[in-house]
Parts: structure tokens; sequence; C-alpha cells
């Protein structure tokens, strides 16, 4: 599982929403866009409109997706016989996050996540822990649900890394904004959000 980067300026194709064998209108050839992922399941790439998830070079499923202005990268993984993906969009001076499940038969769900530059997201168990420099979310994978979700949690820090569980306990590597350098990890507790303050705090 891994980021796919984006490539320079191209044209948007139309999209419509498609599943099973159908493929996206004037669809591009997914090795020319930039922003593809690879899992075990094949390929997803993604347009303005939608993703097409491939395998041994045929569709399998082609989704309509909310995009924004500008499609800046994606993550996926395999979750069973489906795939899970996170996704970047620039809008405006932002930006914000879509997490998605795909089925081979189509959309099972998908939830905007707050934030912008997320990390790689944890999976464990039922859930799926993501993380932007300043938020953290965990979603329900079966059901797209959103079970907690925390914003500005350190003010004048950026959570840099994919988060971790150490127990009940969720752990967000931290650095300071102004220069980068390391700084105390924030810790959540993972089934509720709730930040556990260290000793001083």
């Amino acid at each position: 599982m891994r980021w796919g980067r984006t490539g320079g300026a191209w044209a948007w194709a139309a999209a419509s929403l498609l599943v099973g064998t159908a493929t996206l209108a004037n669809e591009p050839d997914p090795e020319a866009w930039g922003r593809t992922c690879s899992v075990r399941g094949g390929v997803v790439a993604f347009t303005e409109g939608g993703a097409v998830w491939r395998v041994n070079g045929e569709t399998r499923t082609a989704v309509k997706l909310p995009t924004g202005d500008r499609l800046e990268r994606a993550w996926c993984t395999d979750f069973g016989d489906d795939i899970v993906a996170l996704y970047e969009v620039e809008e405006g001076e932002g930006g914000t996050g879509y997490l998605i499940r795909i089925s081979p038969r189509g959309l099972v769900w998908s939830v905007n996540v707050l934030g912008f530059s997320f990390a790689e997201p944890l999976m464990a168990g039922d859930s799926v822990f993501v993380a932007s420099p300043s938020t953290a979310t965990r979603i329900d994978l079966g059901s797209g649900r959103i079970r907690w979700q925390r914003a500005r949690l350190r003010q004048g820090y950026d959570l840099a890394s994919k988060p971790r569980l150490e127990g009940s306990r969720l752990i967000l590597s931290a650095t300071r904004s102004a220069d980068d350098s390391p700084a105390p990890p924030v810790e959540l507790d993972a089934r509720r959000g709730v930040p556990i303050r260290r000793p001083g705090e």
C-alpha cells in the first residue's frame, strides 16, 4: 500500500456513475495520470470525476466521487475483497480529504475527512485512523461512520507521521511548526479520541 503522487497539468475526463465492467467516459491511460495507487487487487486510478479499479488491465469497478478543484494524491490498501482509499483534494487556498471503500460491485461508502496533507492511515481491527498536521479521525470500516474527529490538537505543532497504537492509546508523532524540530507526541484514547495529558501539560 502506498501514496500515488500527482503529475503535471492534464485534461480531466468526463465521468458518470458506472459499475461492474464499465469504464469512465473518455478515460485516459491510468499509467499517464500520476494519480494511481497499487494494491494486491490491482490498481486504483483517480480522475476528476471518479476512480477506476483495474485488475490485470481490465476494469473491475468505476465509481463517481467528489473531487473539488484539484486532485492531489491518493493512498490505497486491500480490505478483504474490497479496497479502502484516502485521497486529497485541493480546494481554493486549502484542501480536504475523502476516505472511501470500494467493492467489486461499486462504492460502499464515502466520507469527508477533516484536514489536508495526511500521513499514511492506520488500519486497526474494524477502524481506520487518519491524521493530518492538525487533526485526527477514527472511522468505522464497516459503515464509514466517523466515530470521533479531533481538530487543533496542539497549537504550534504538526502531527508528522503515521499514527500508531500502544494498547488503548493512539500515538501521533509531532514536530514544532516553527522549525520542524521533534516534539513530544500527542496521545489520544483510541476508543473516544480524548487527549491523554502528560505530566506538566
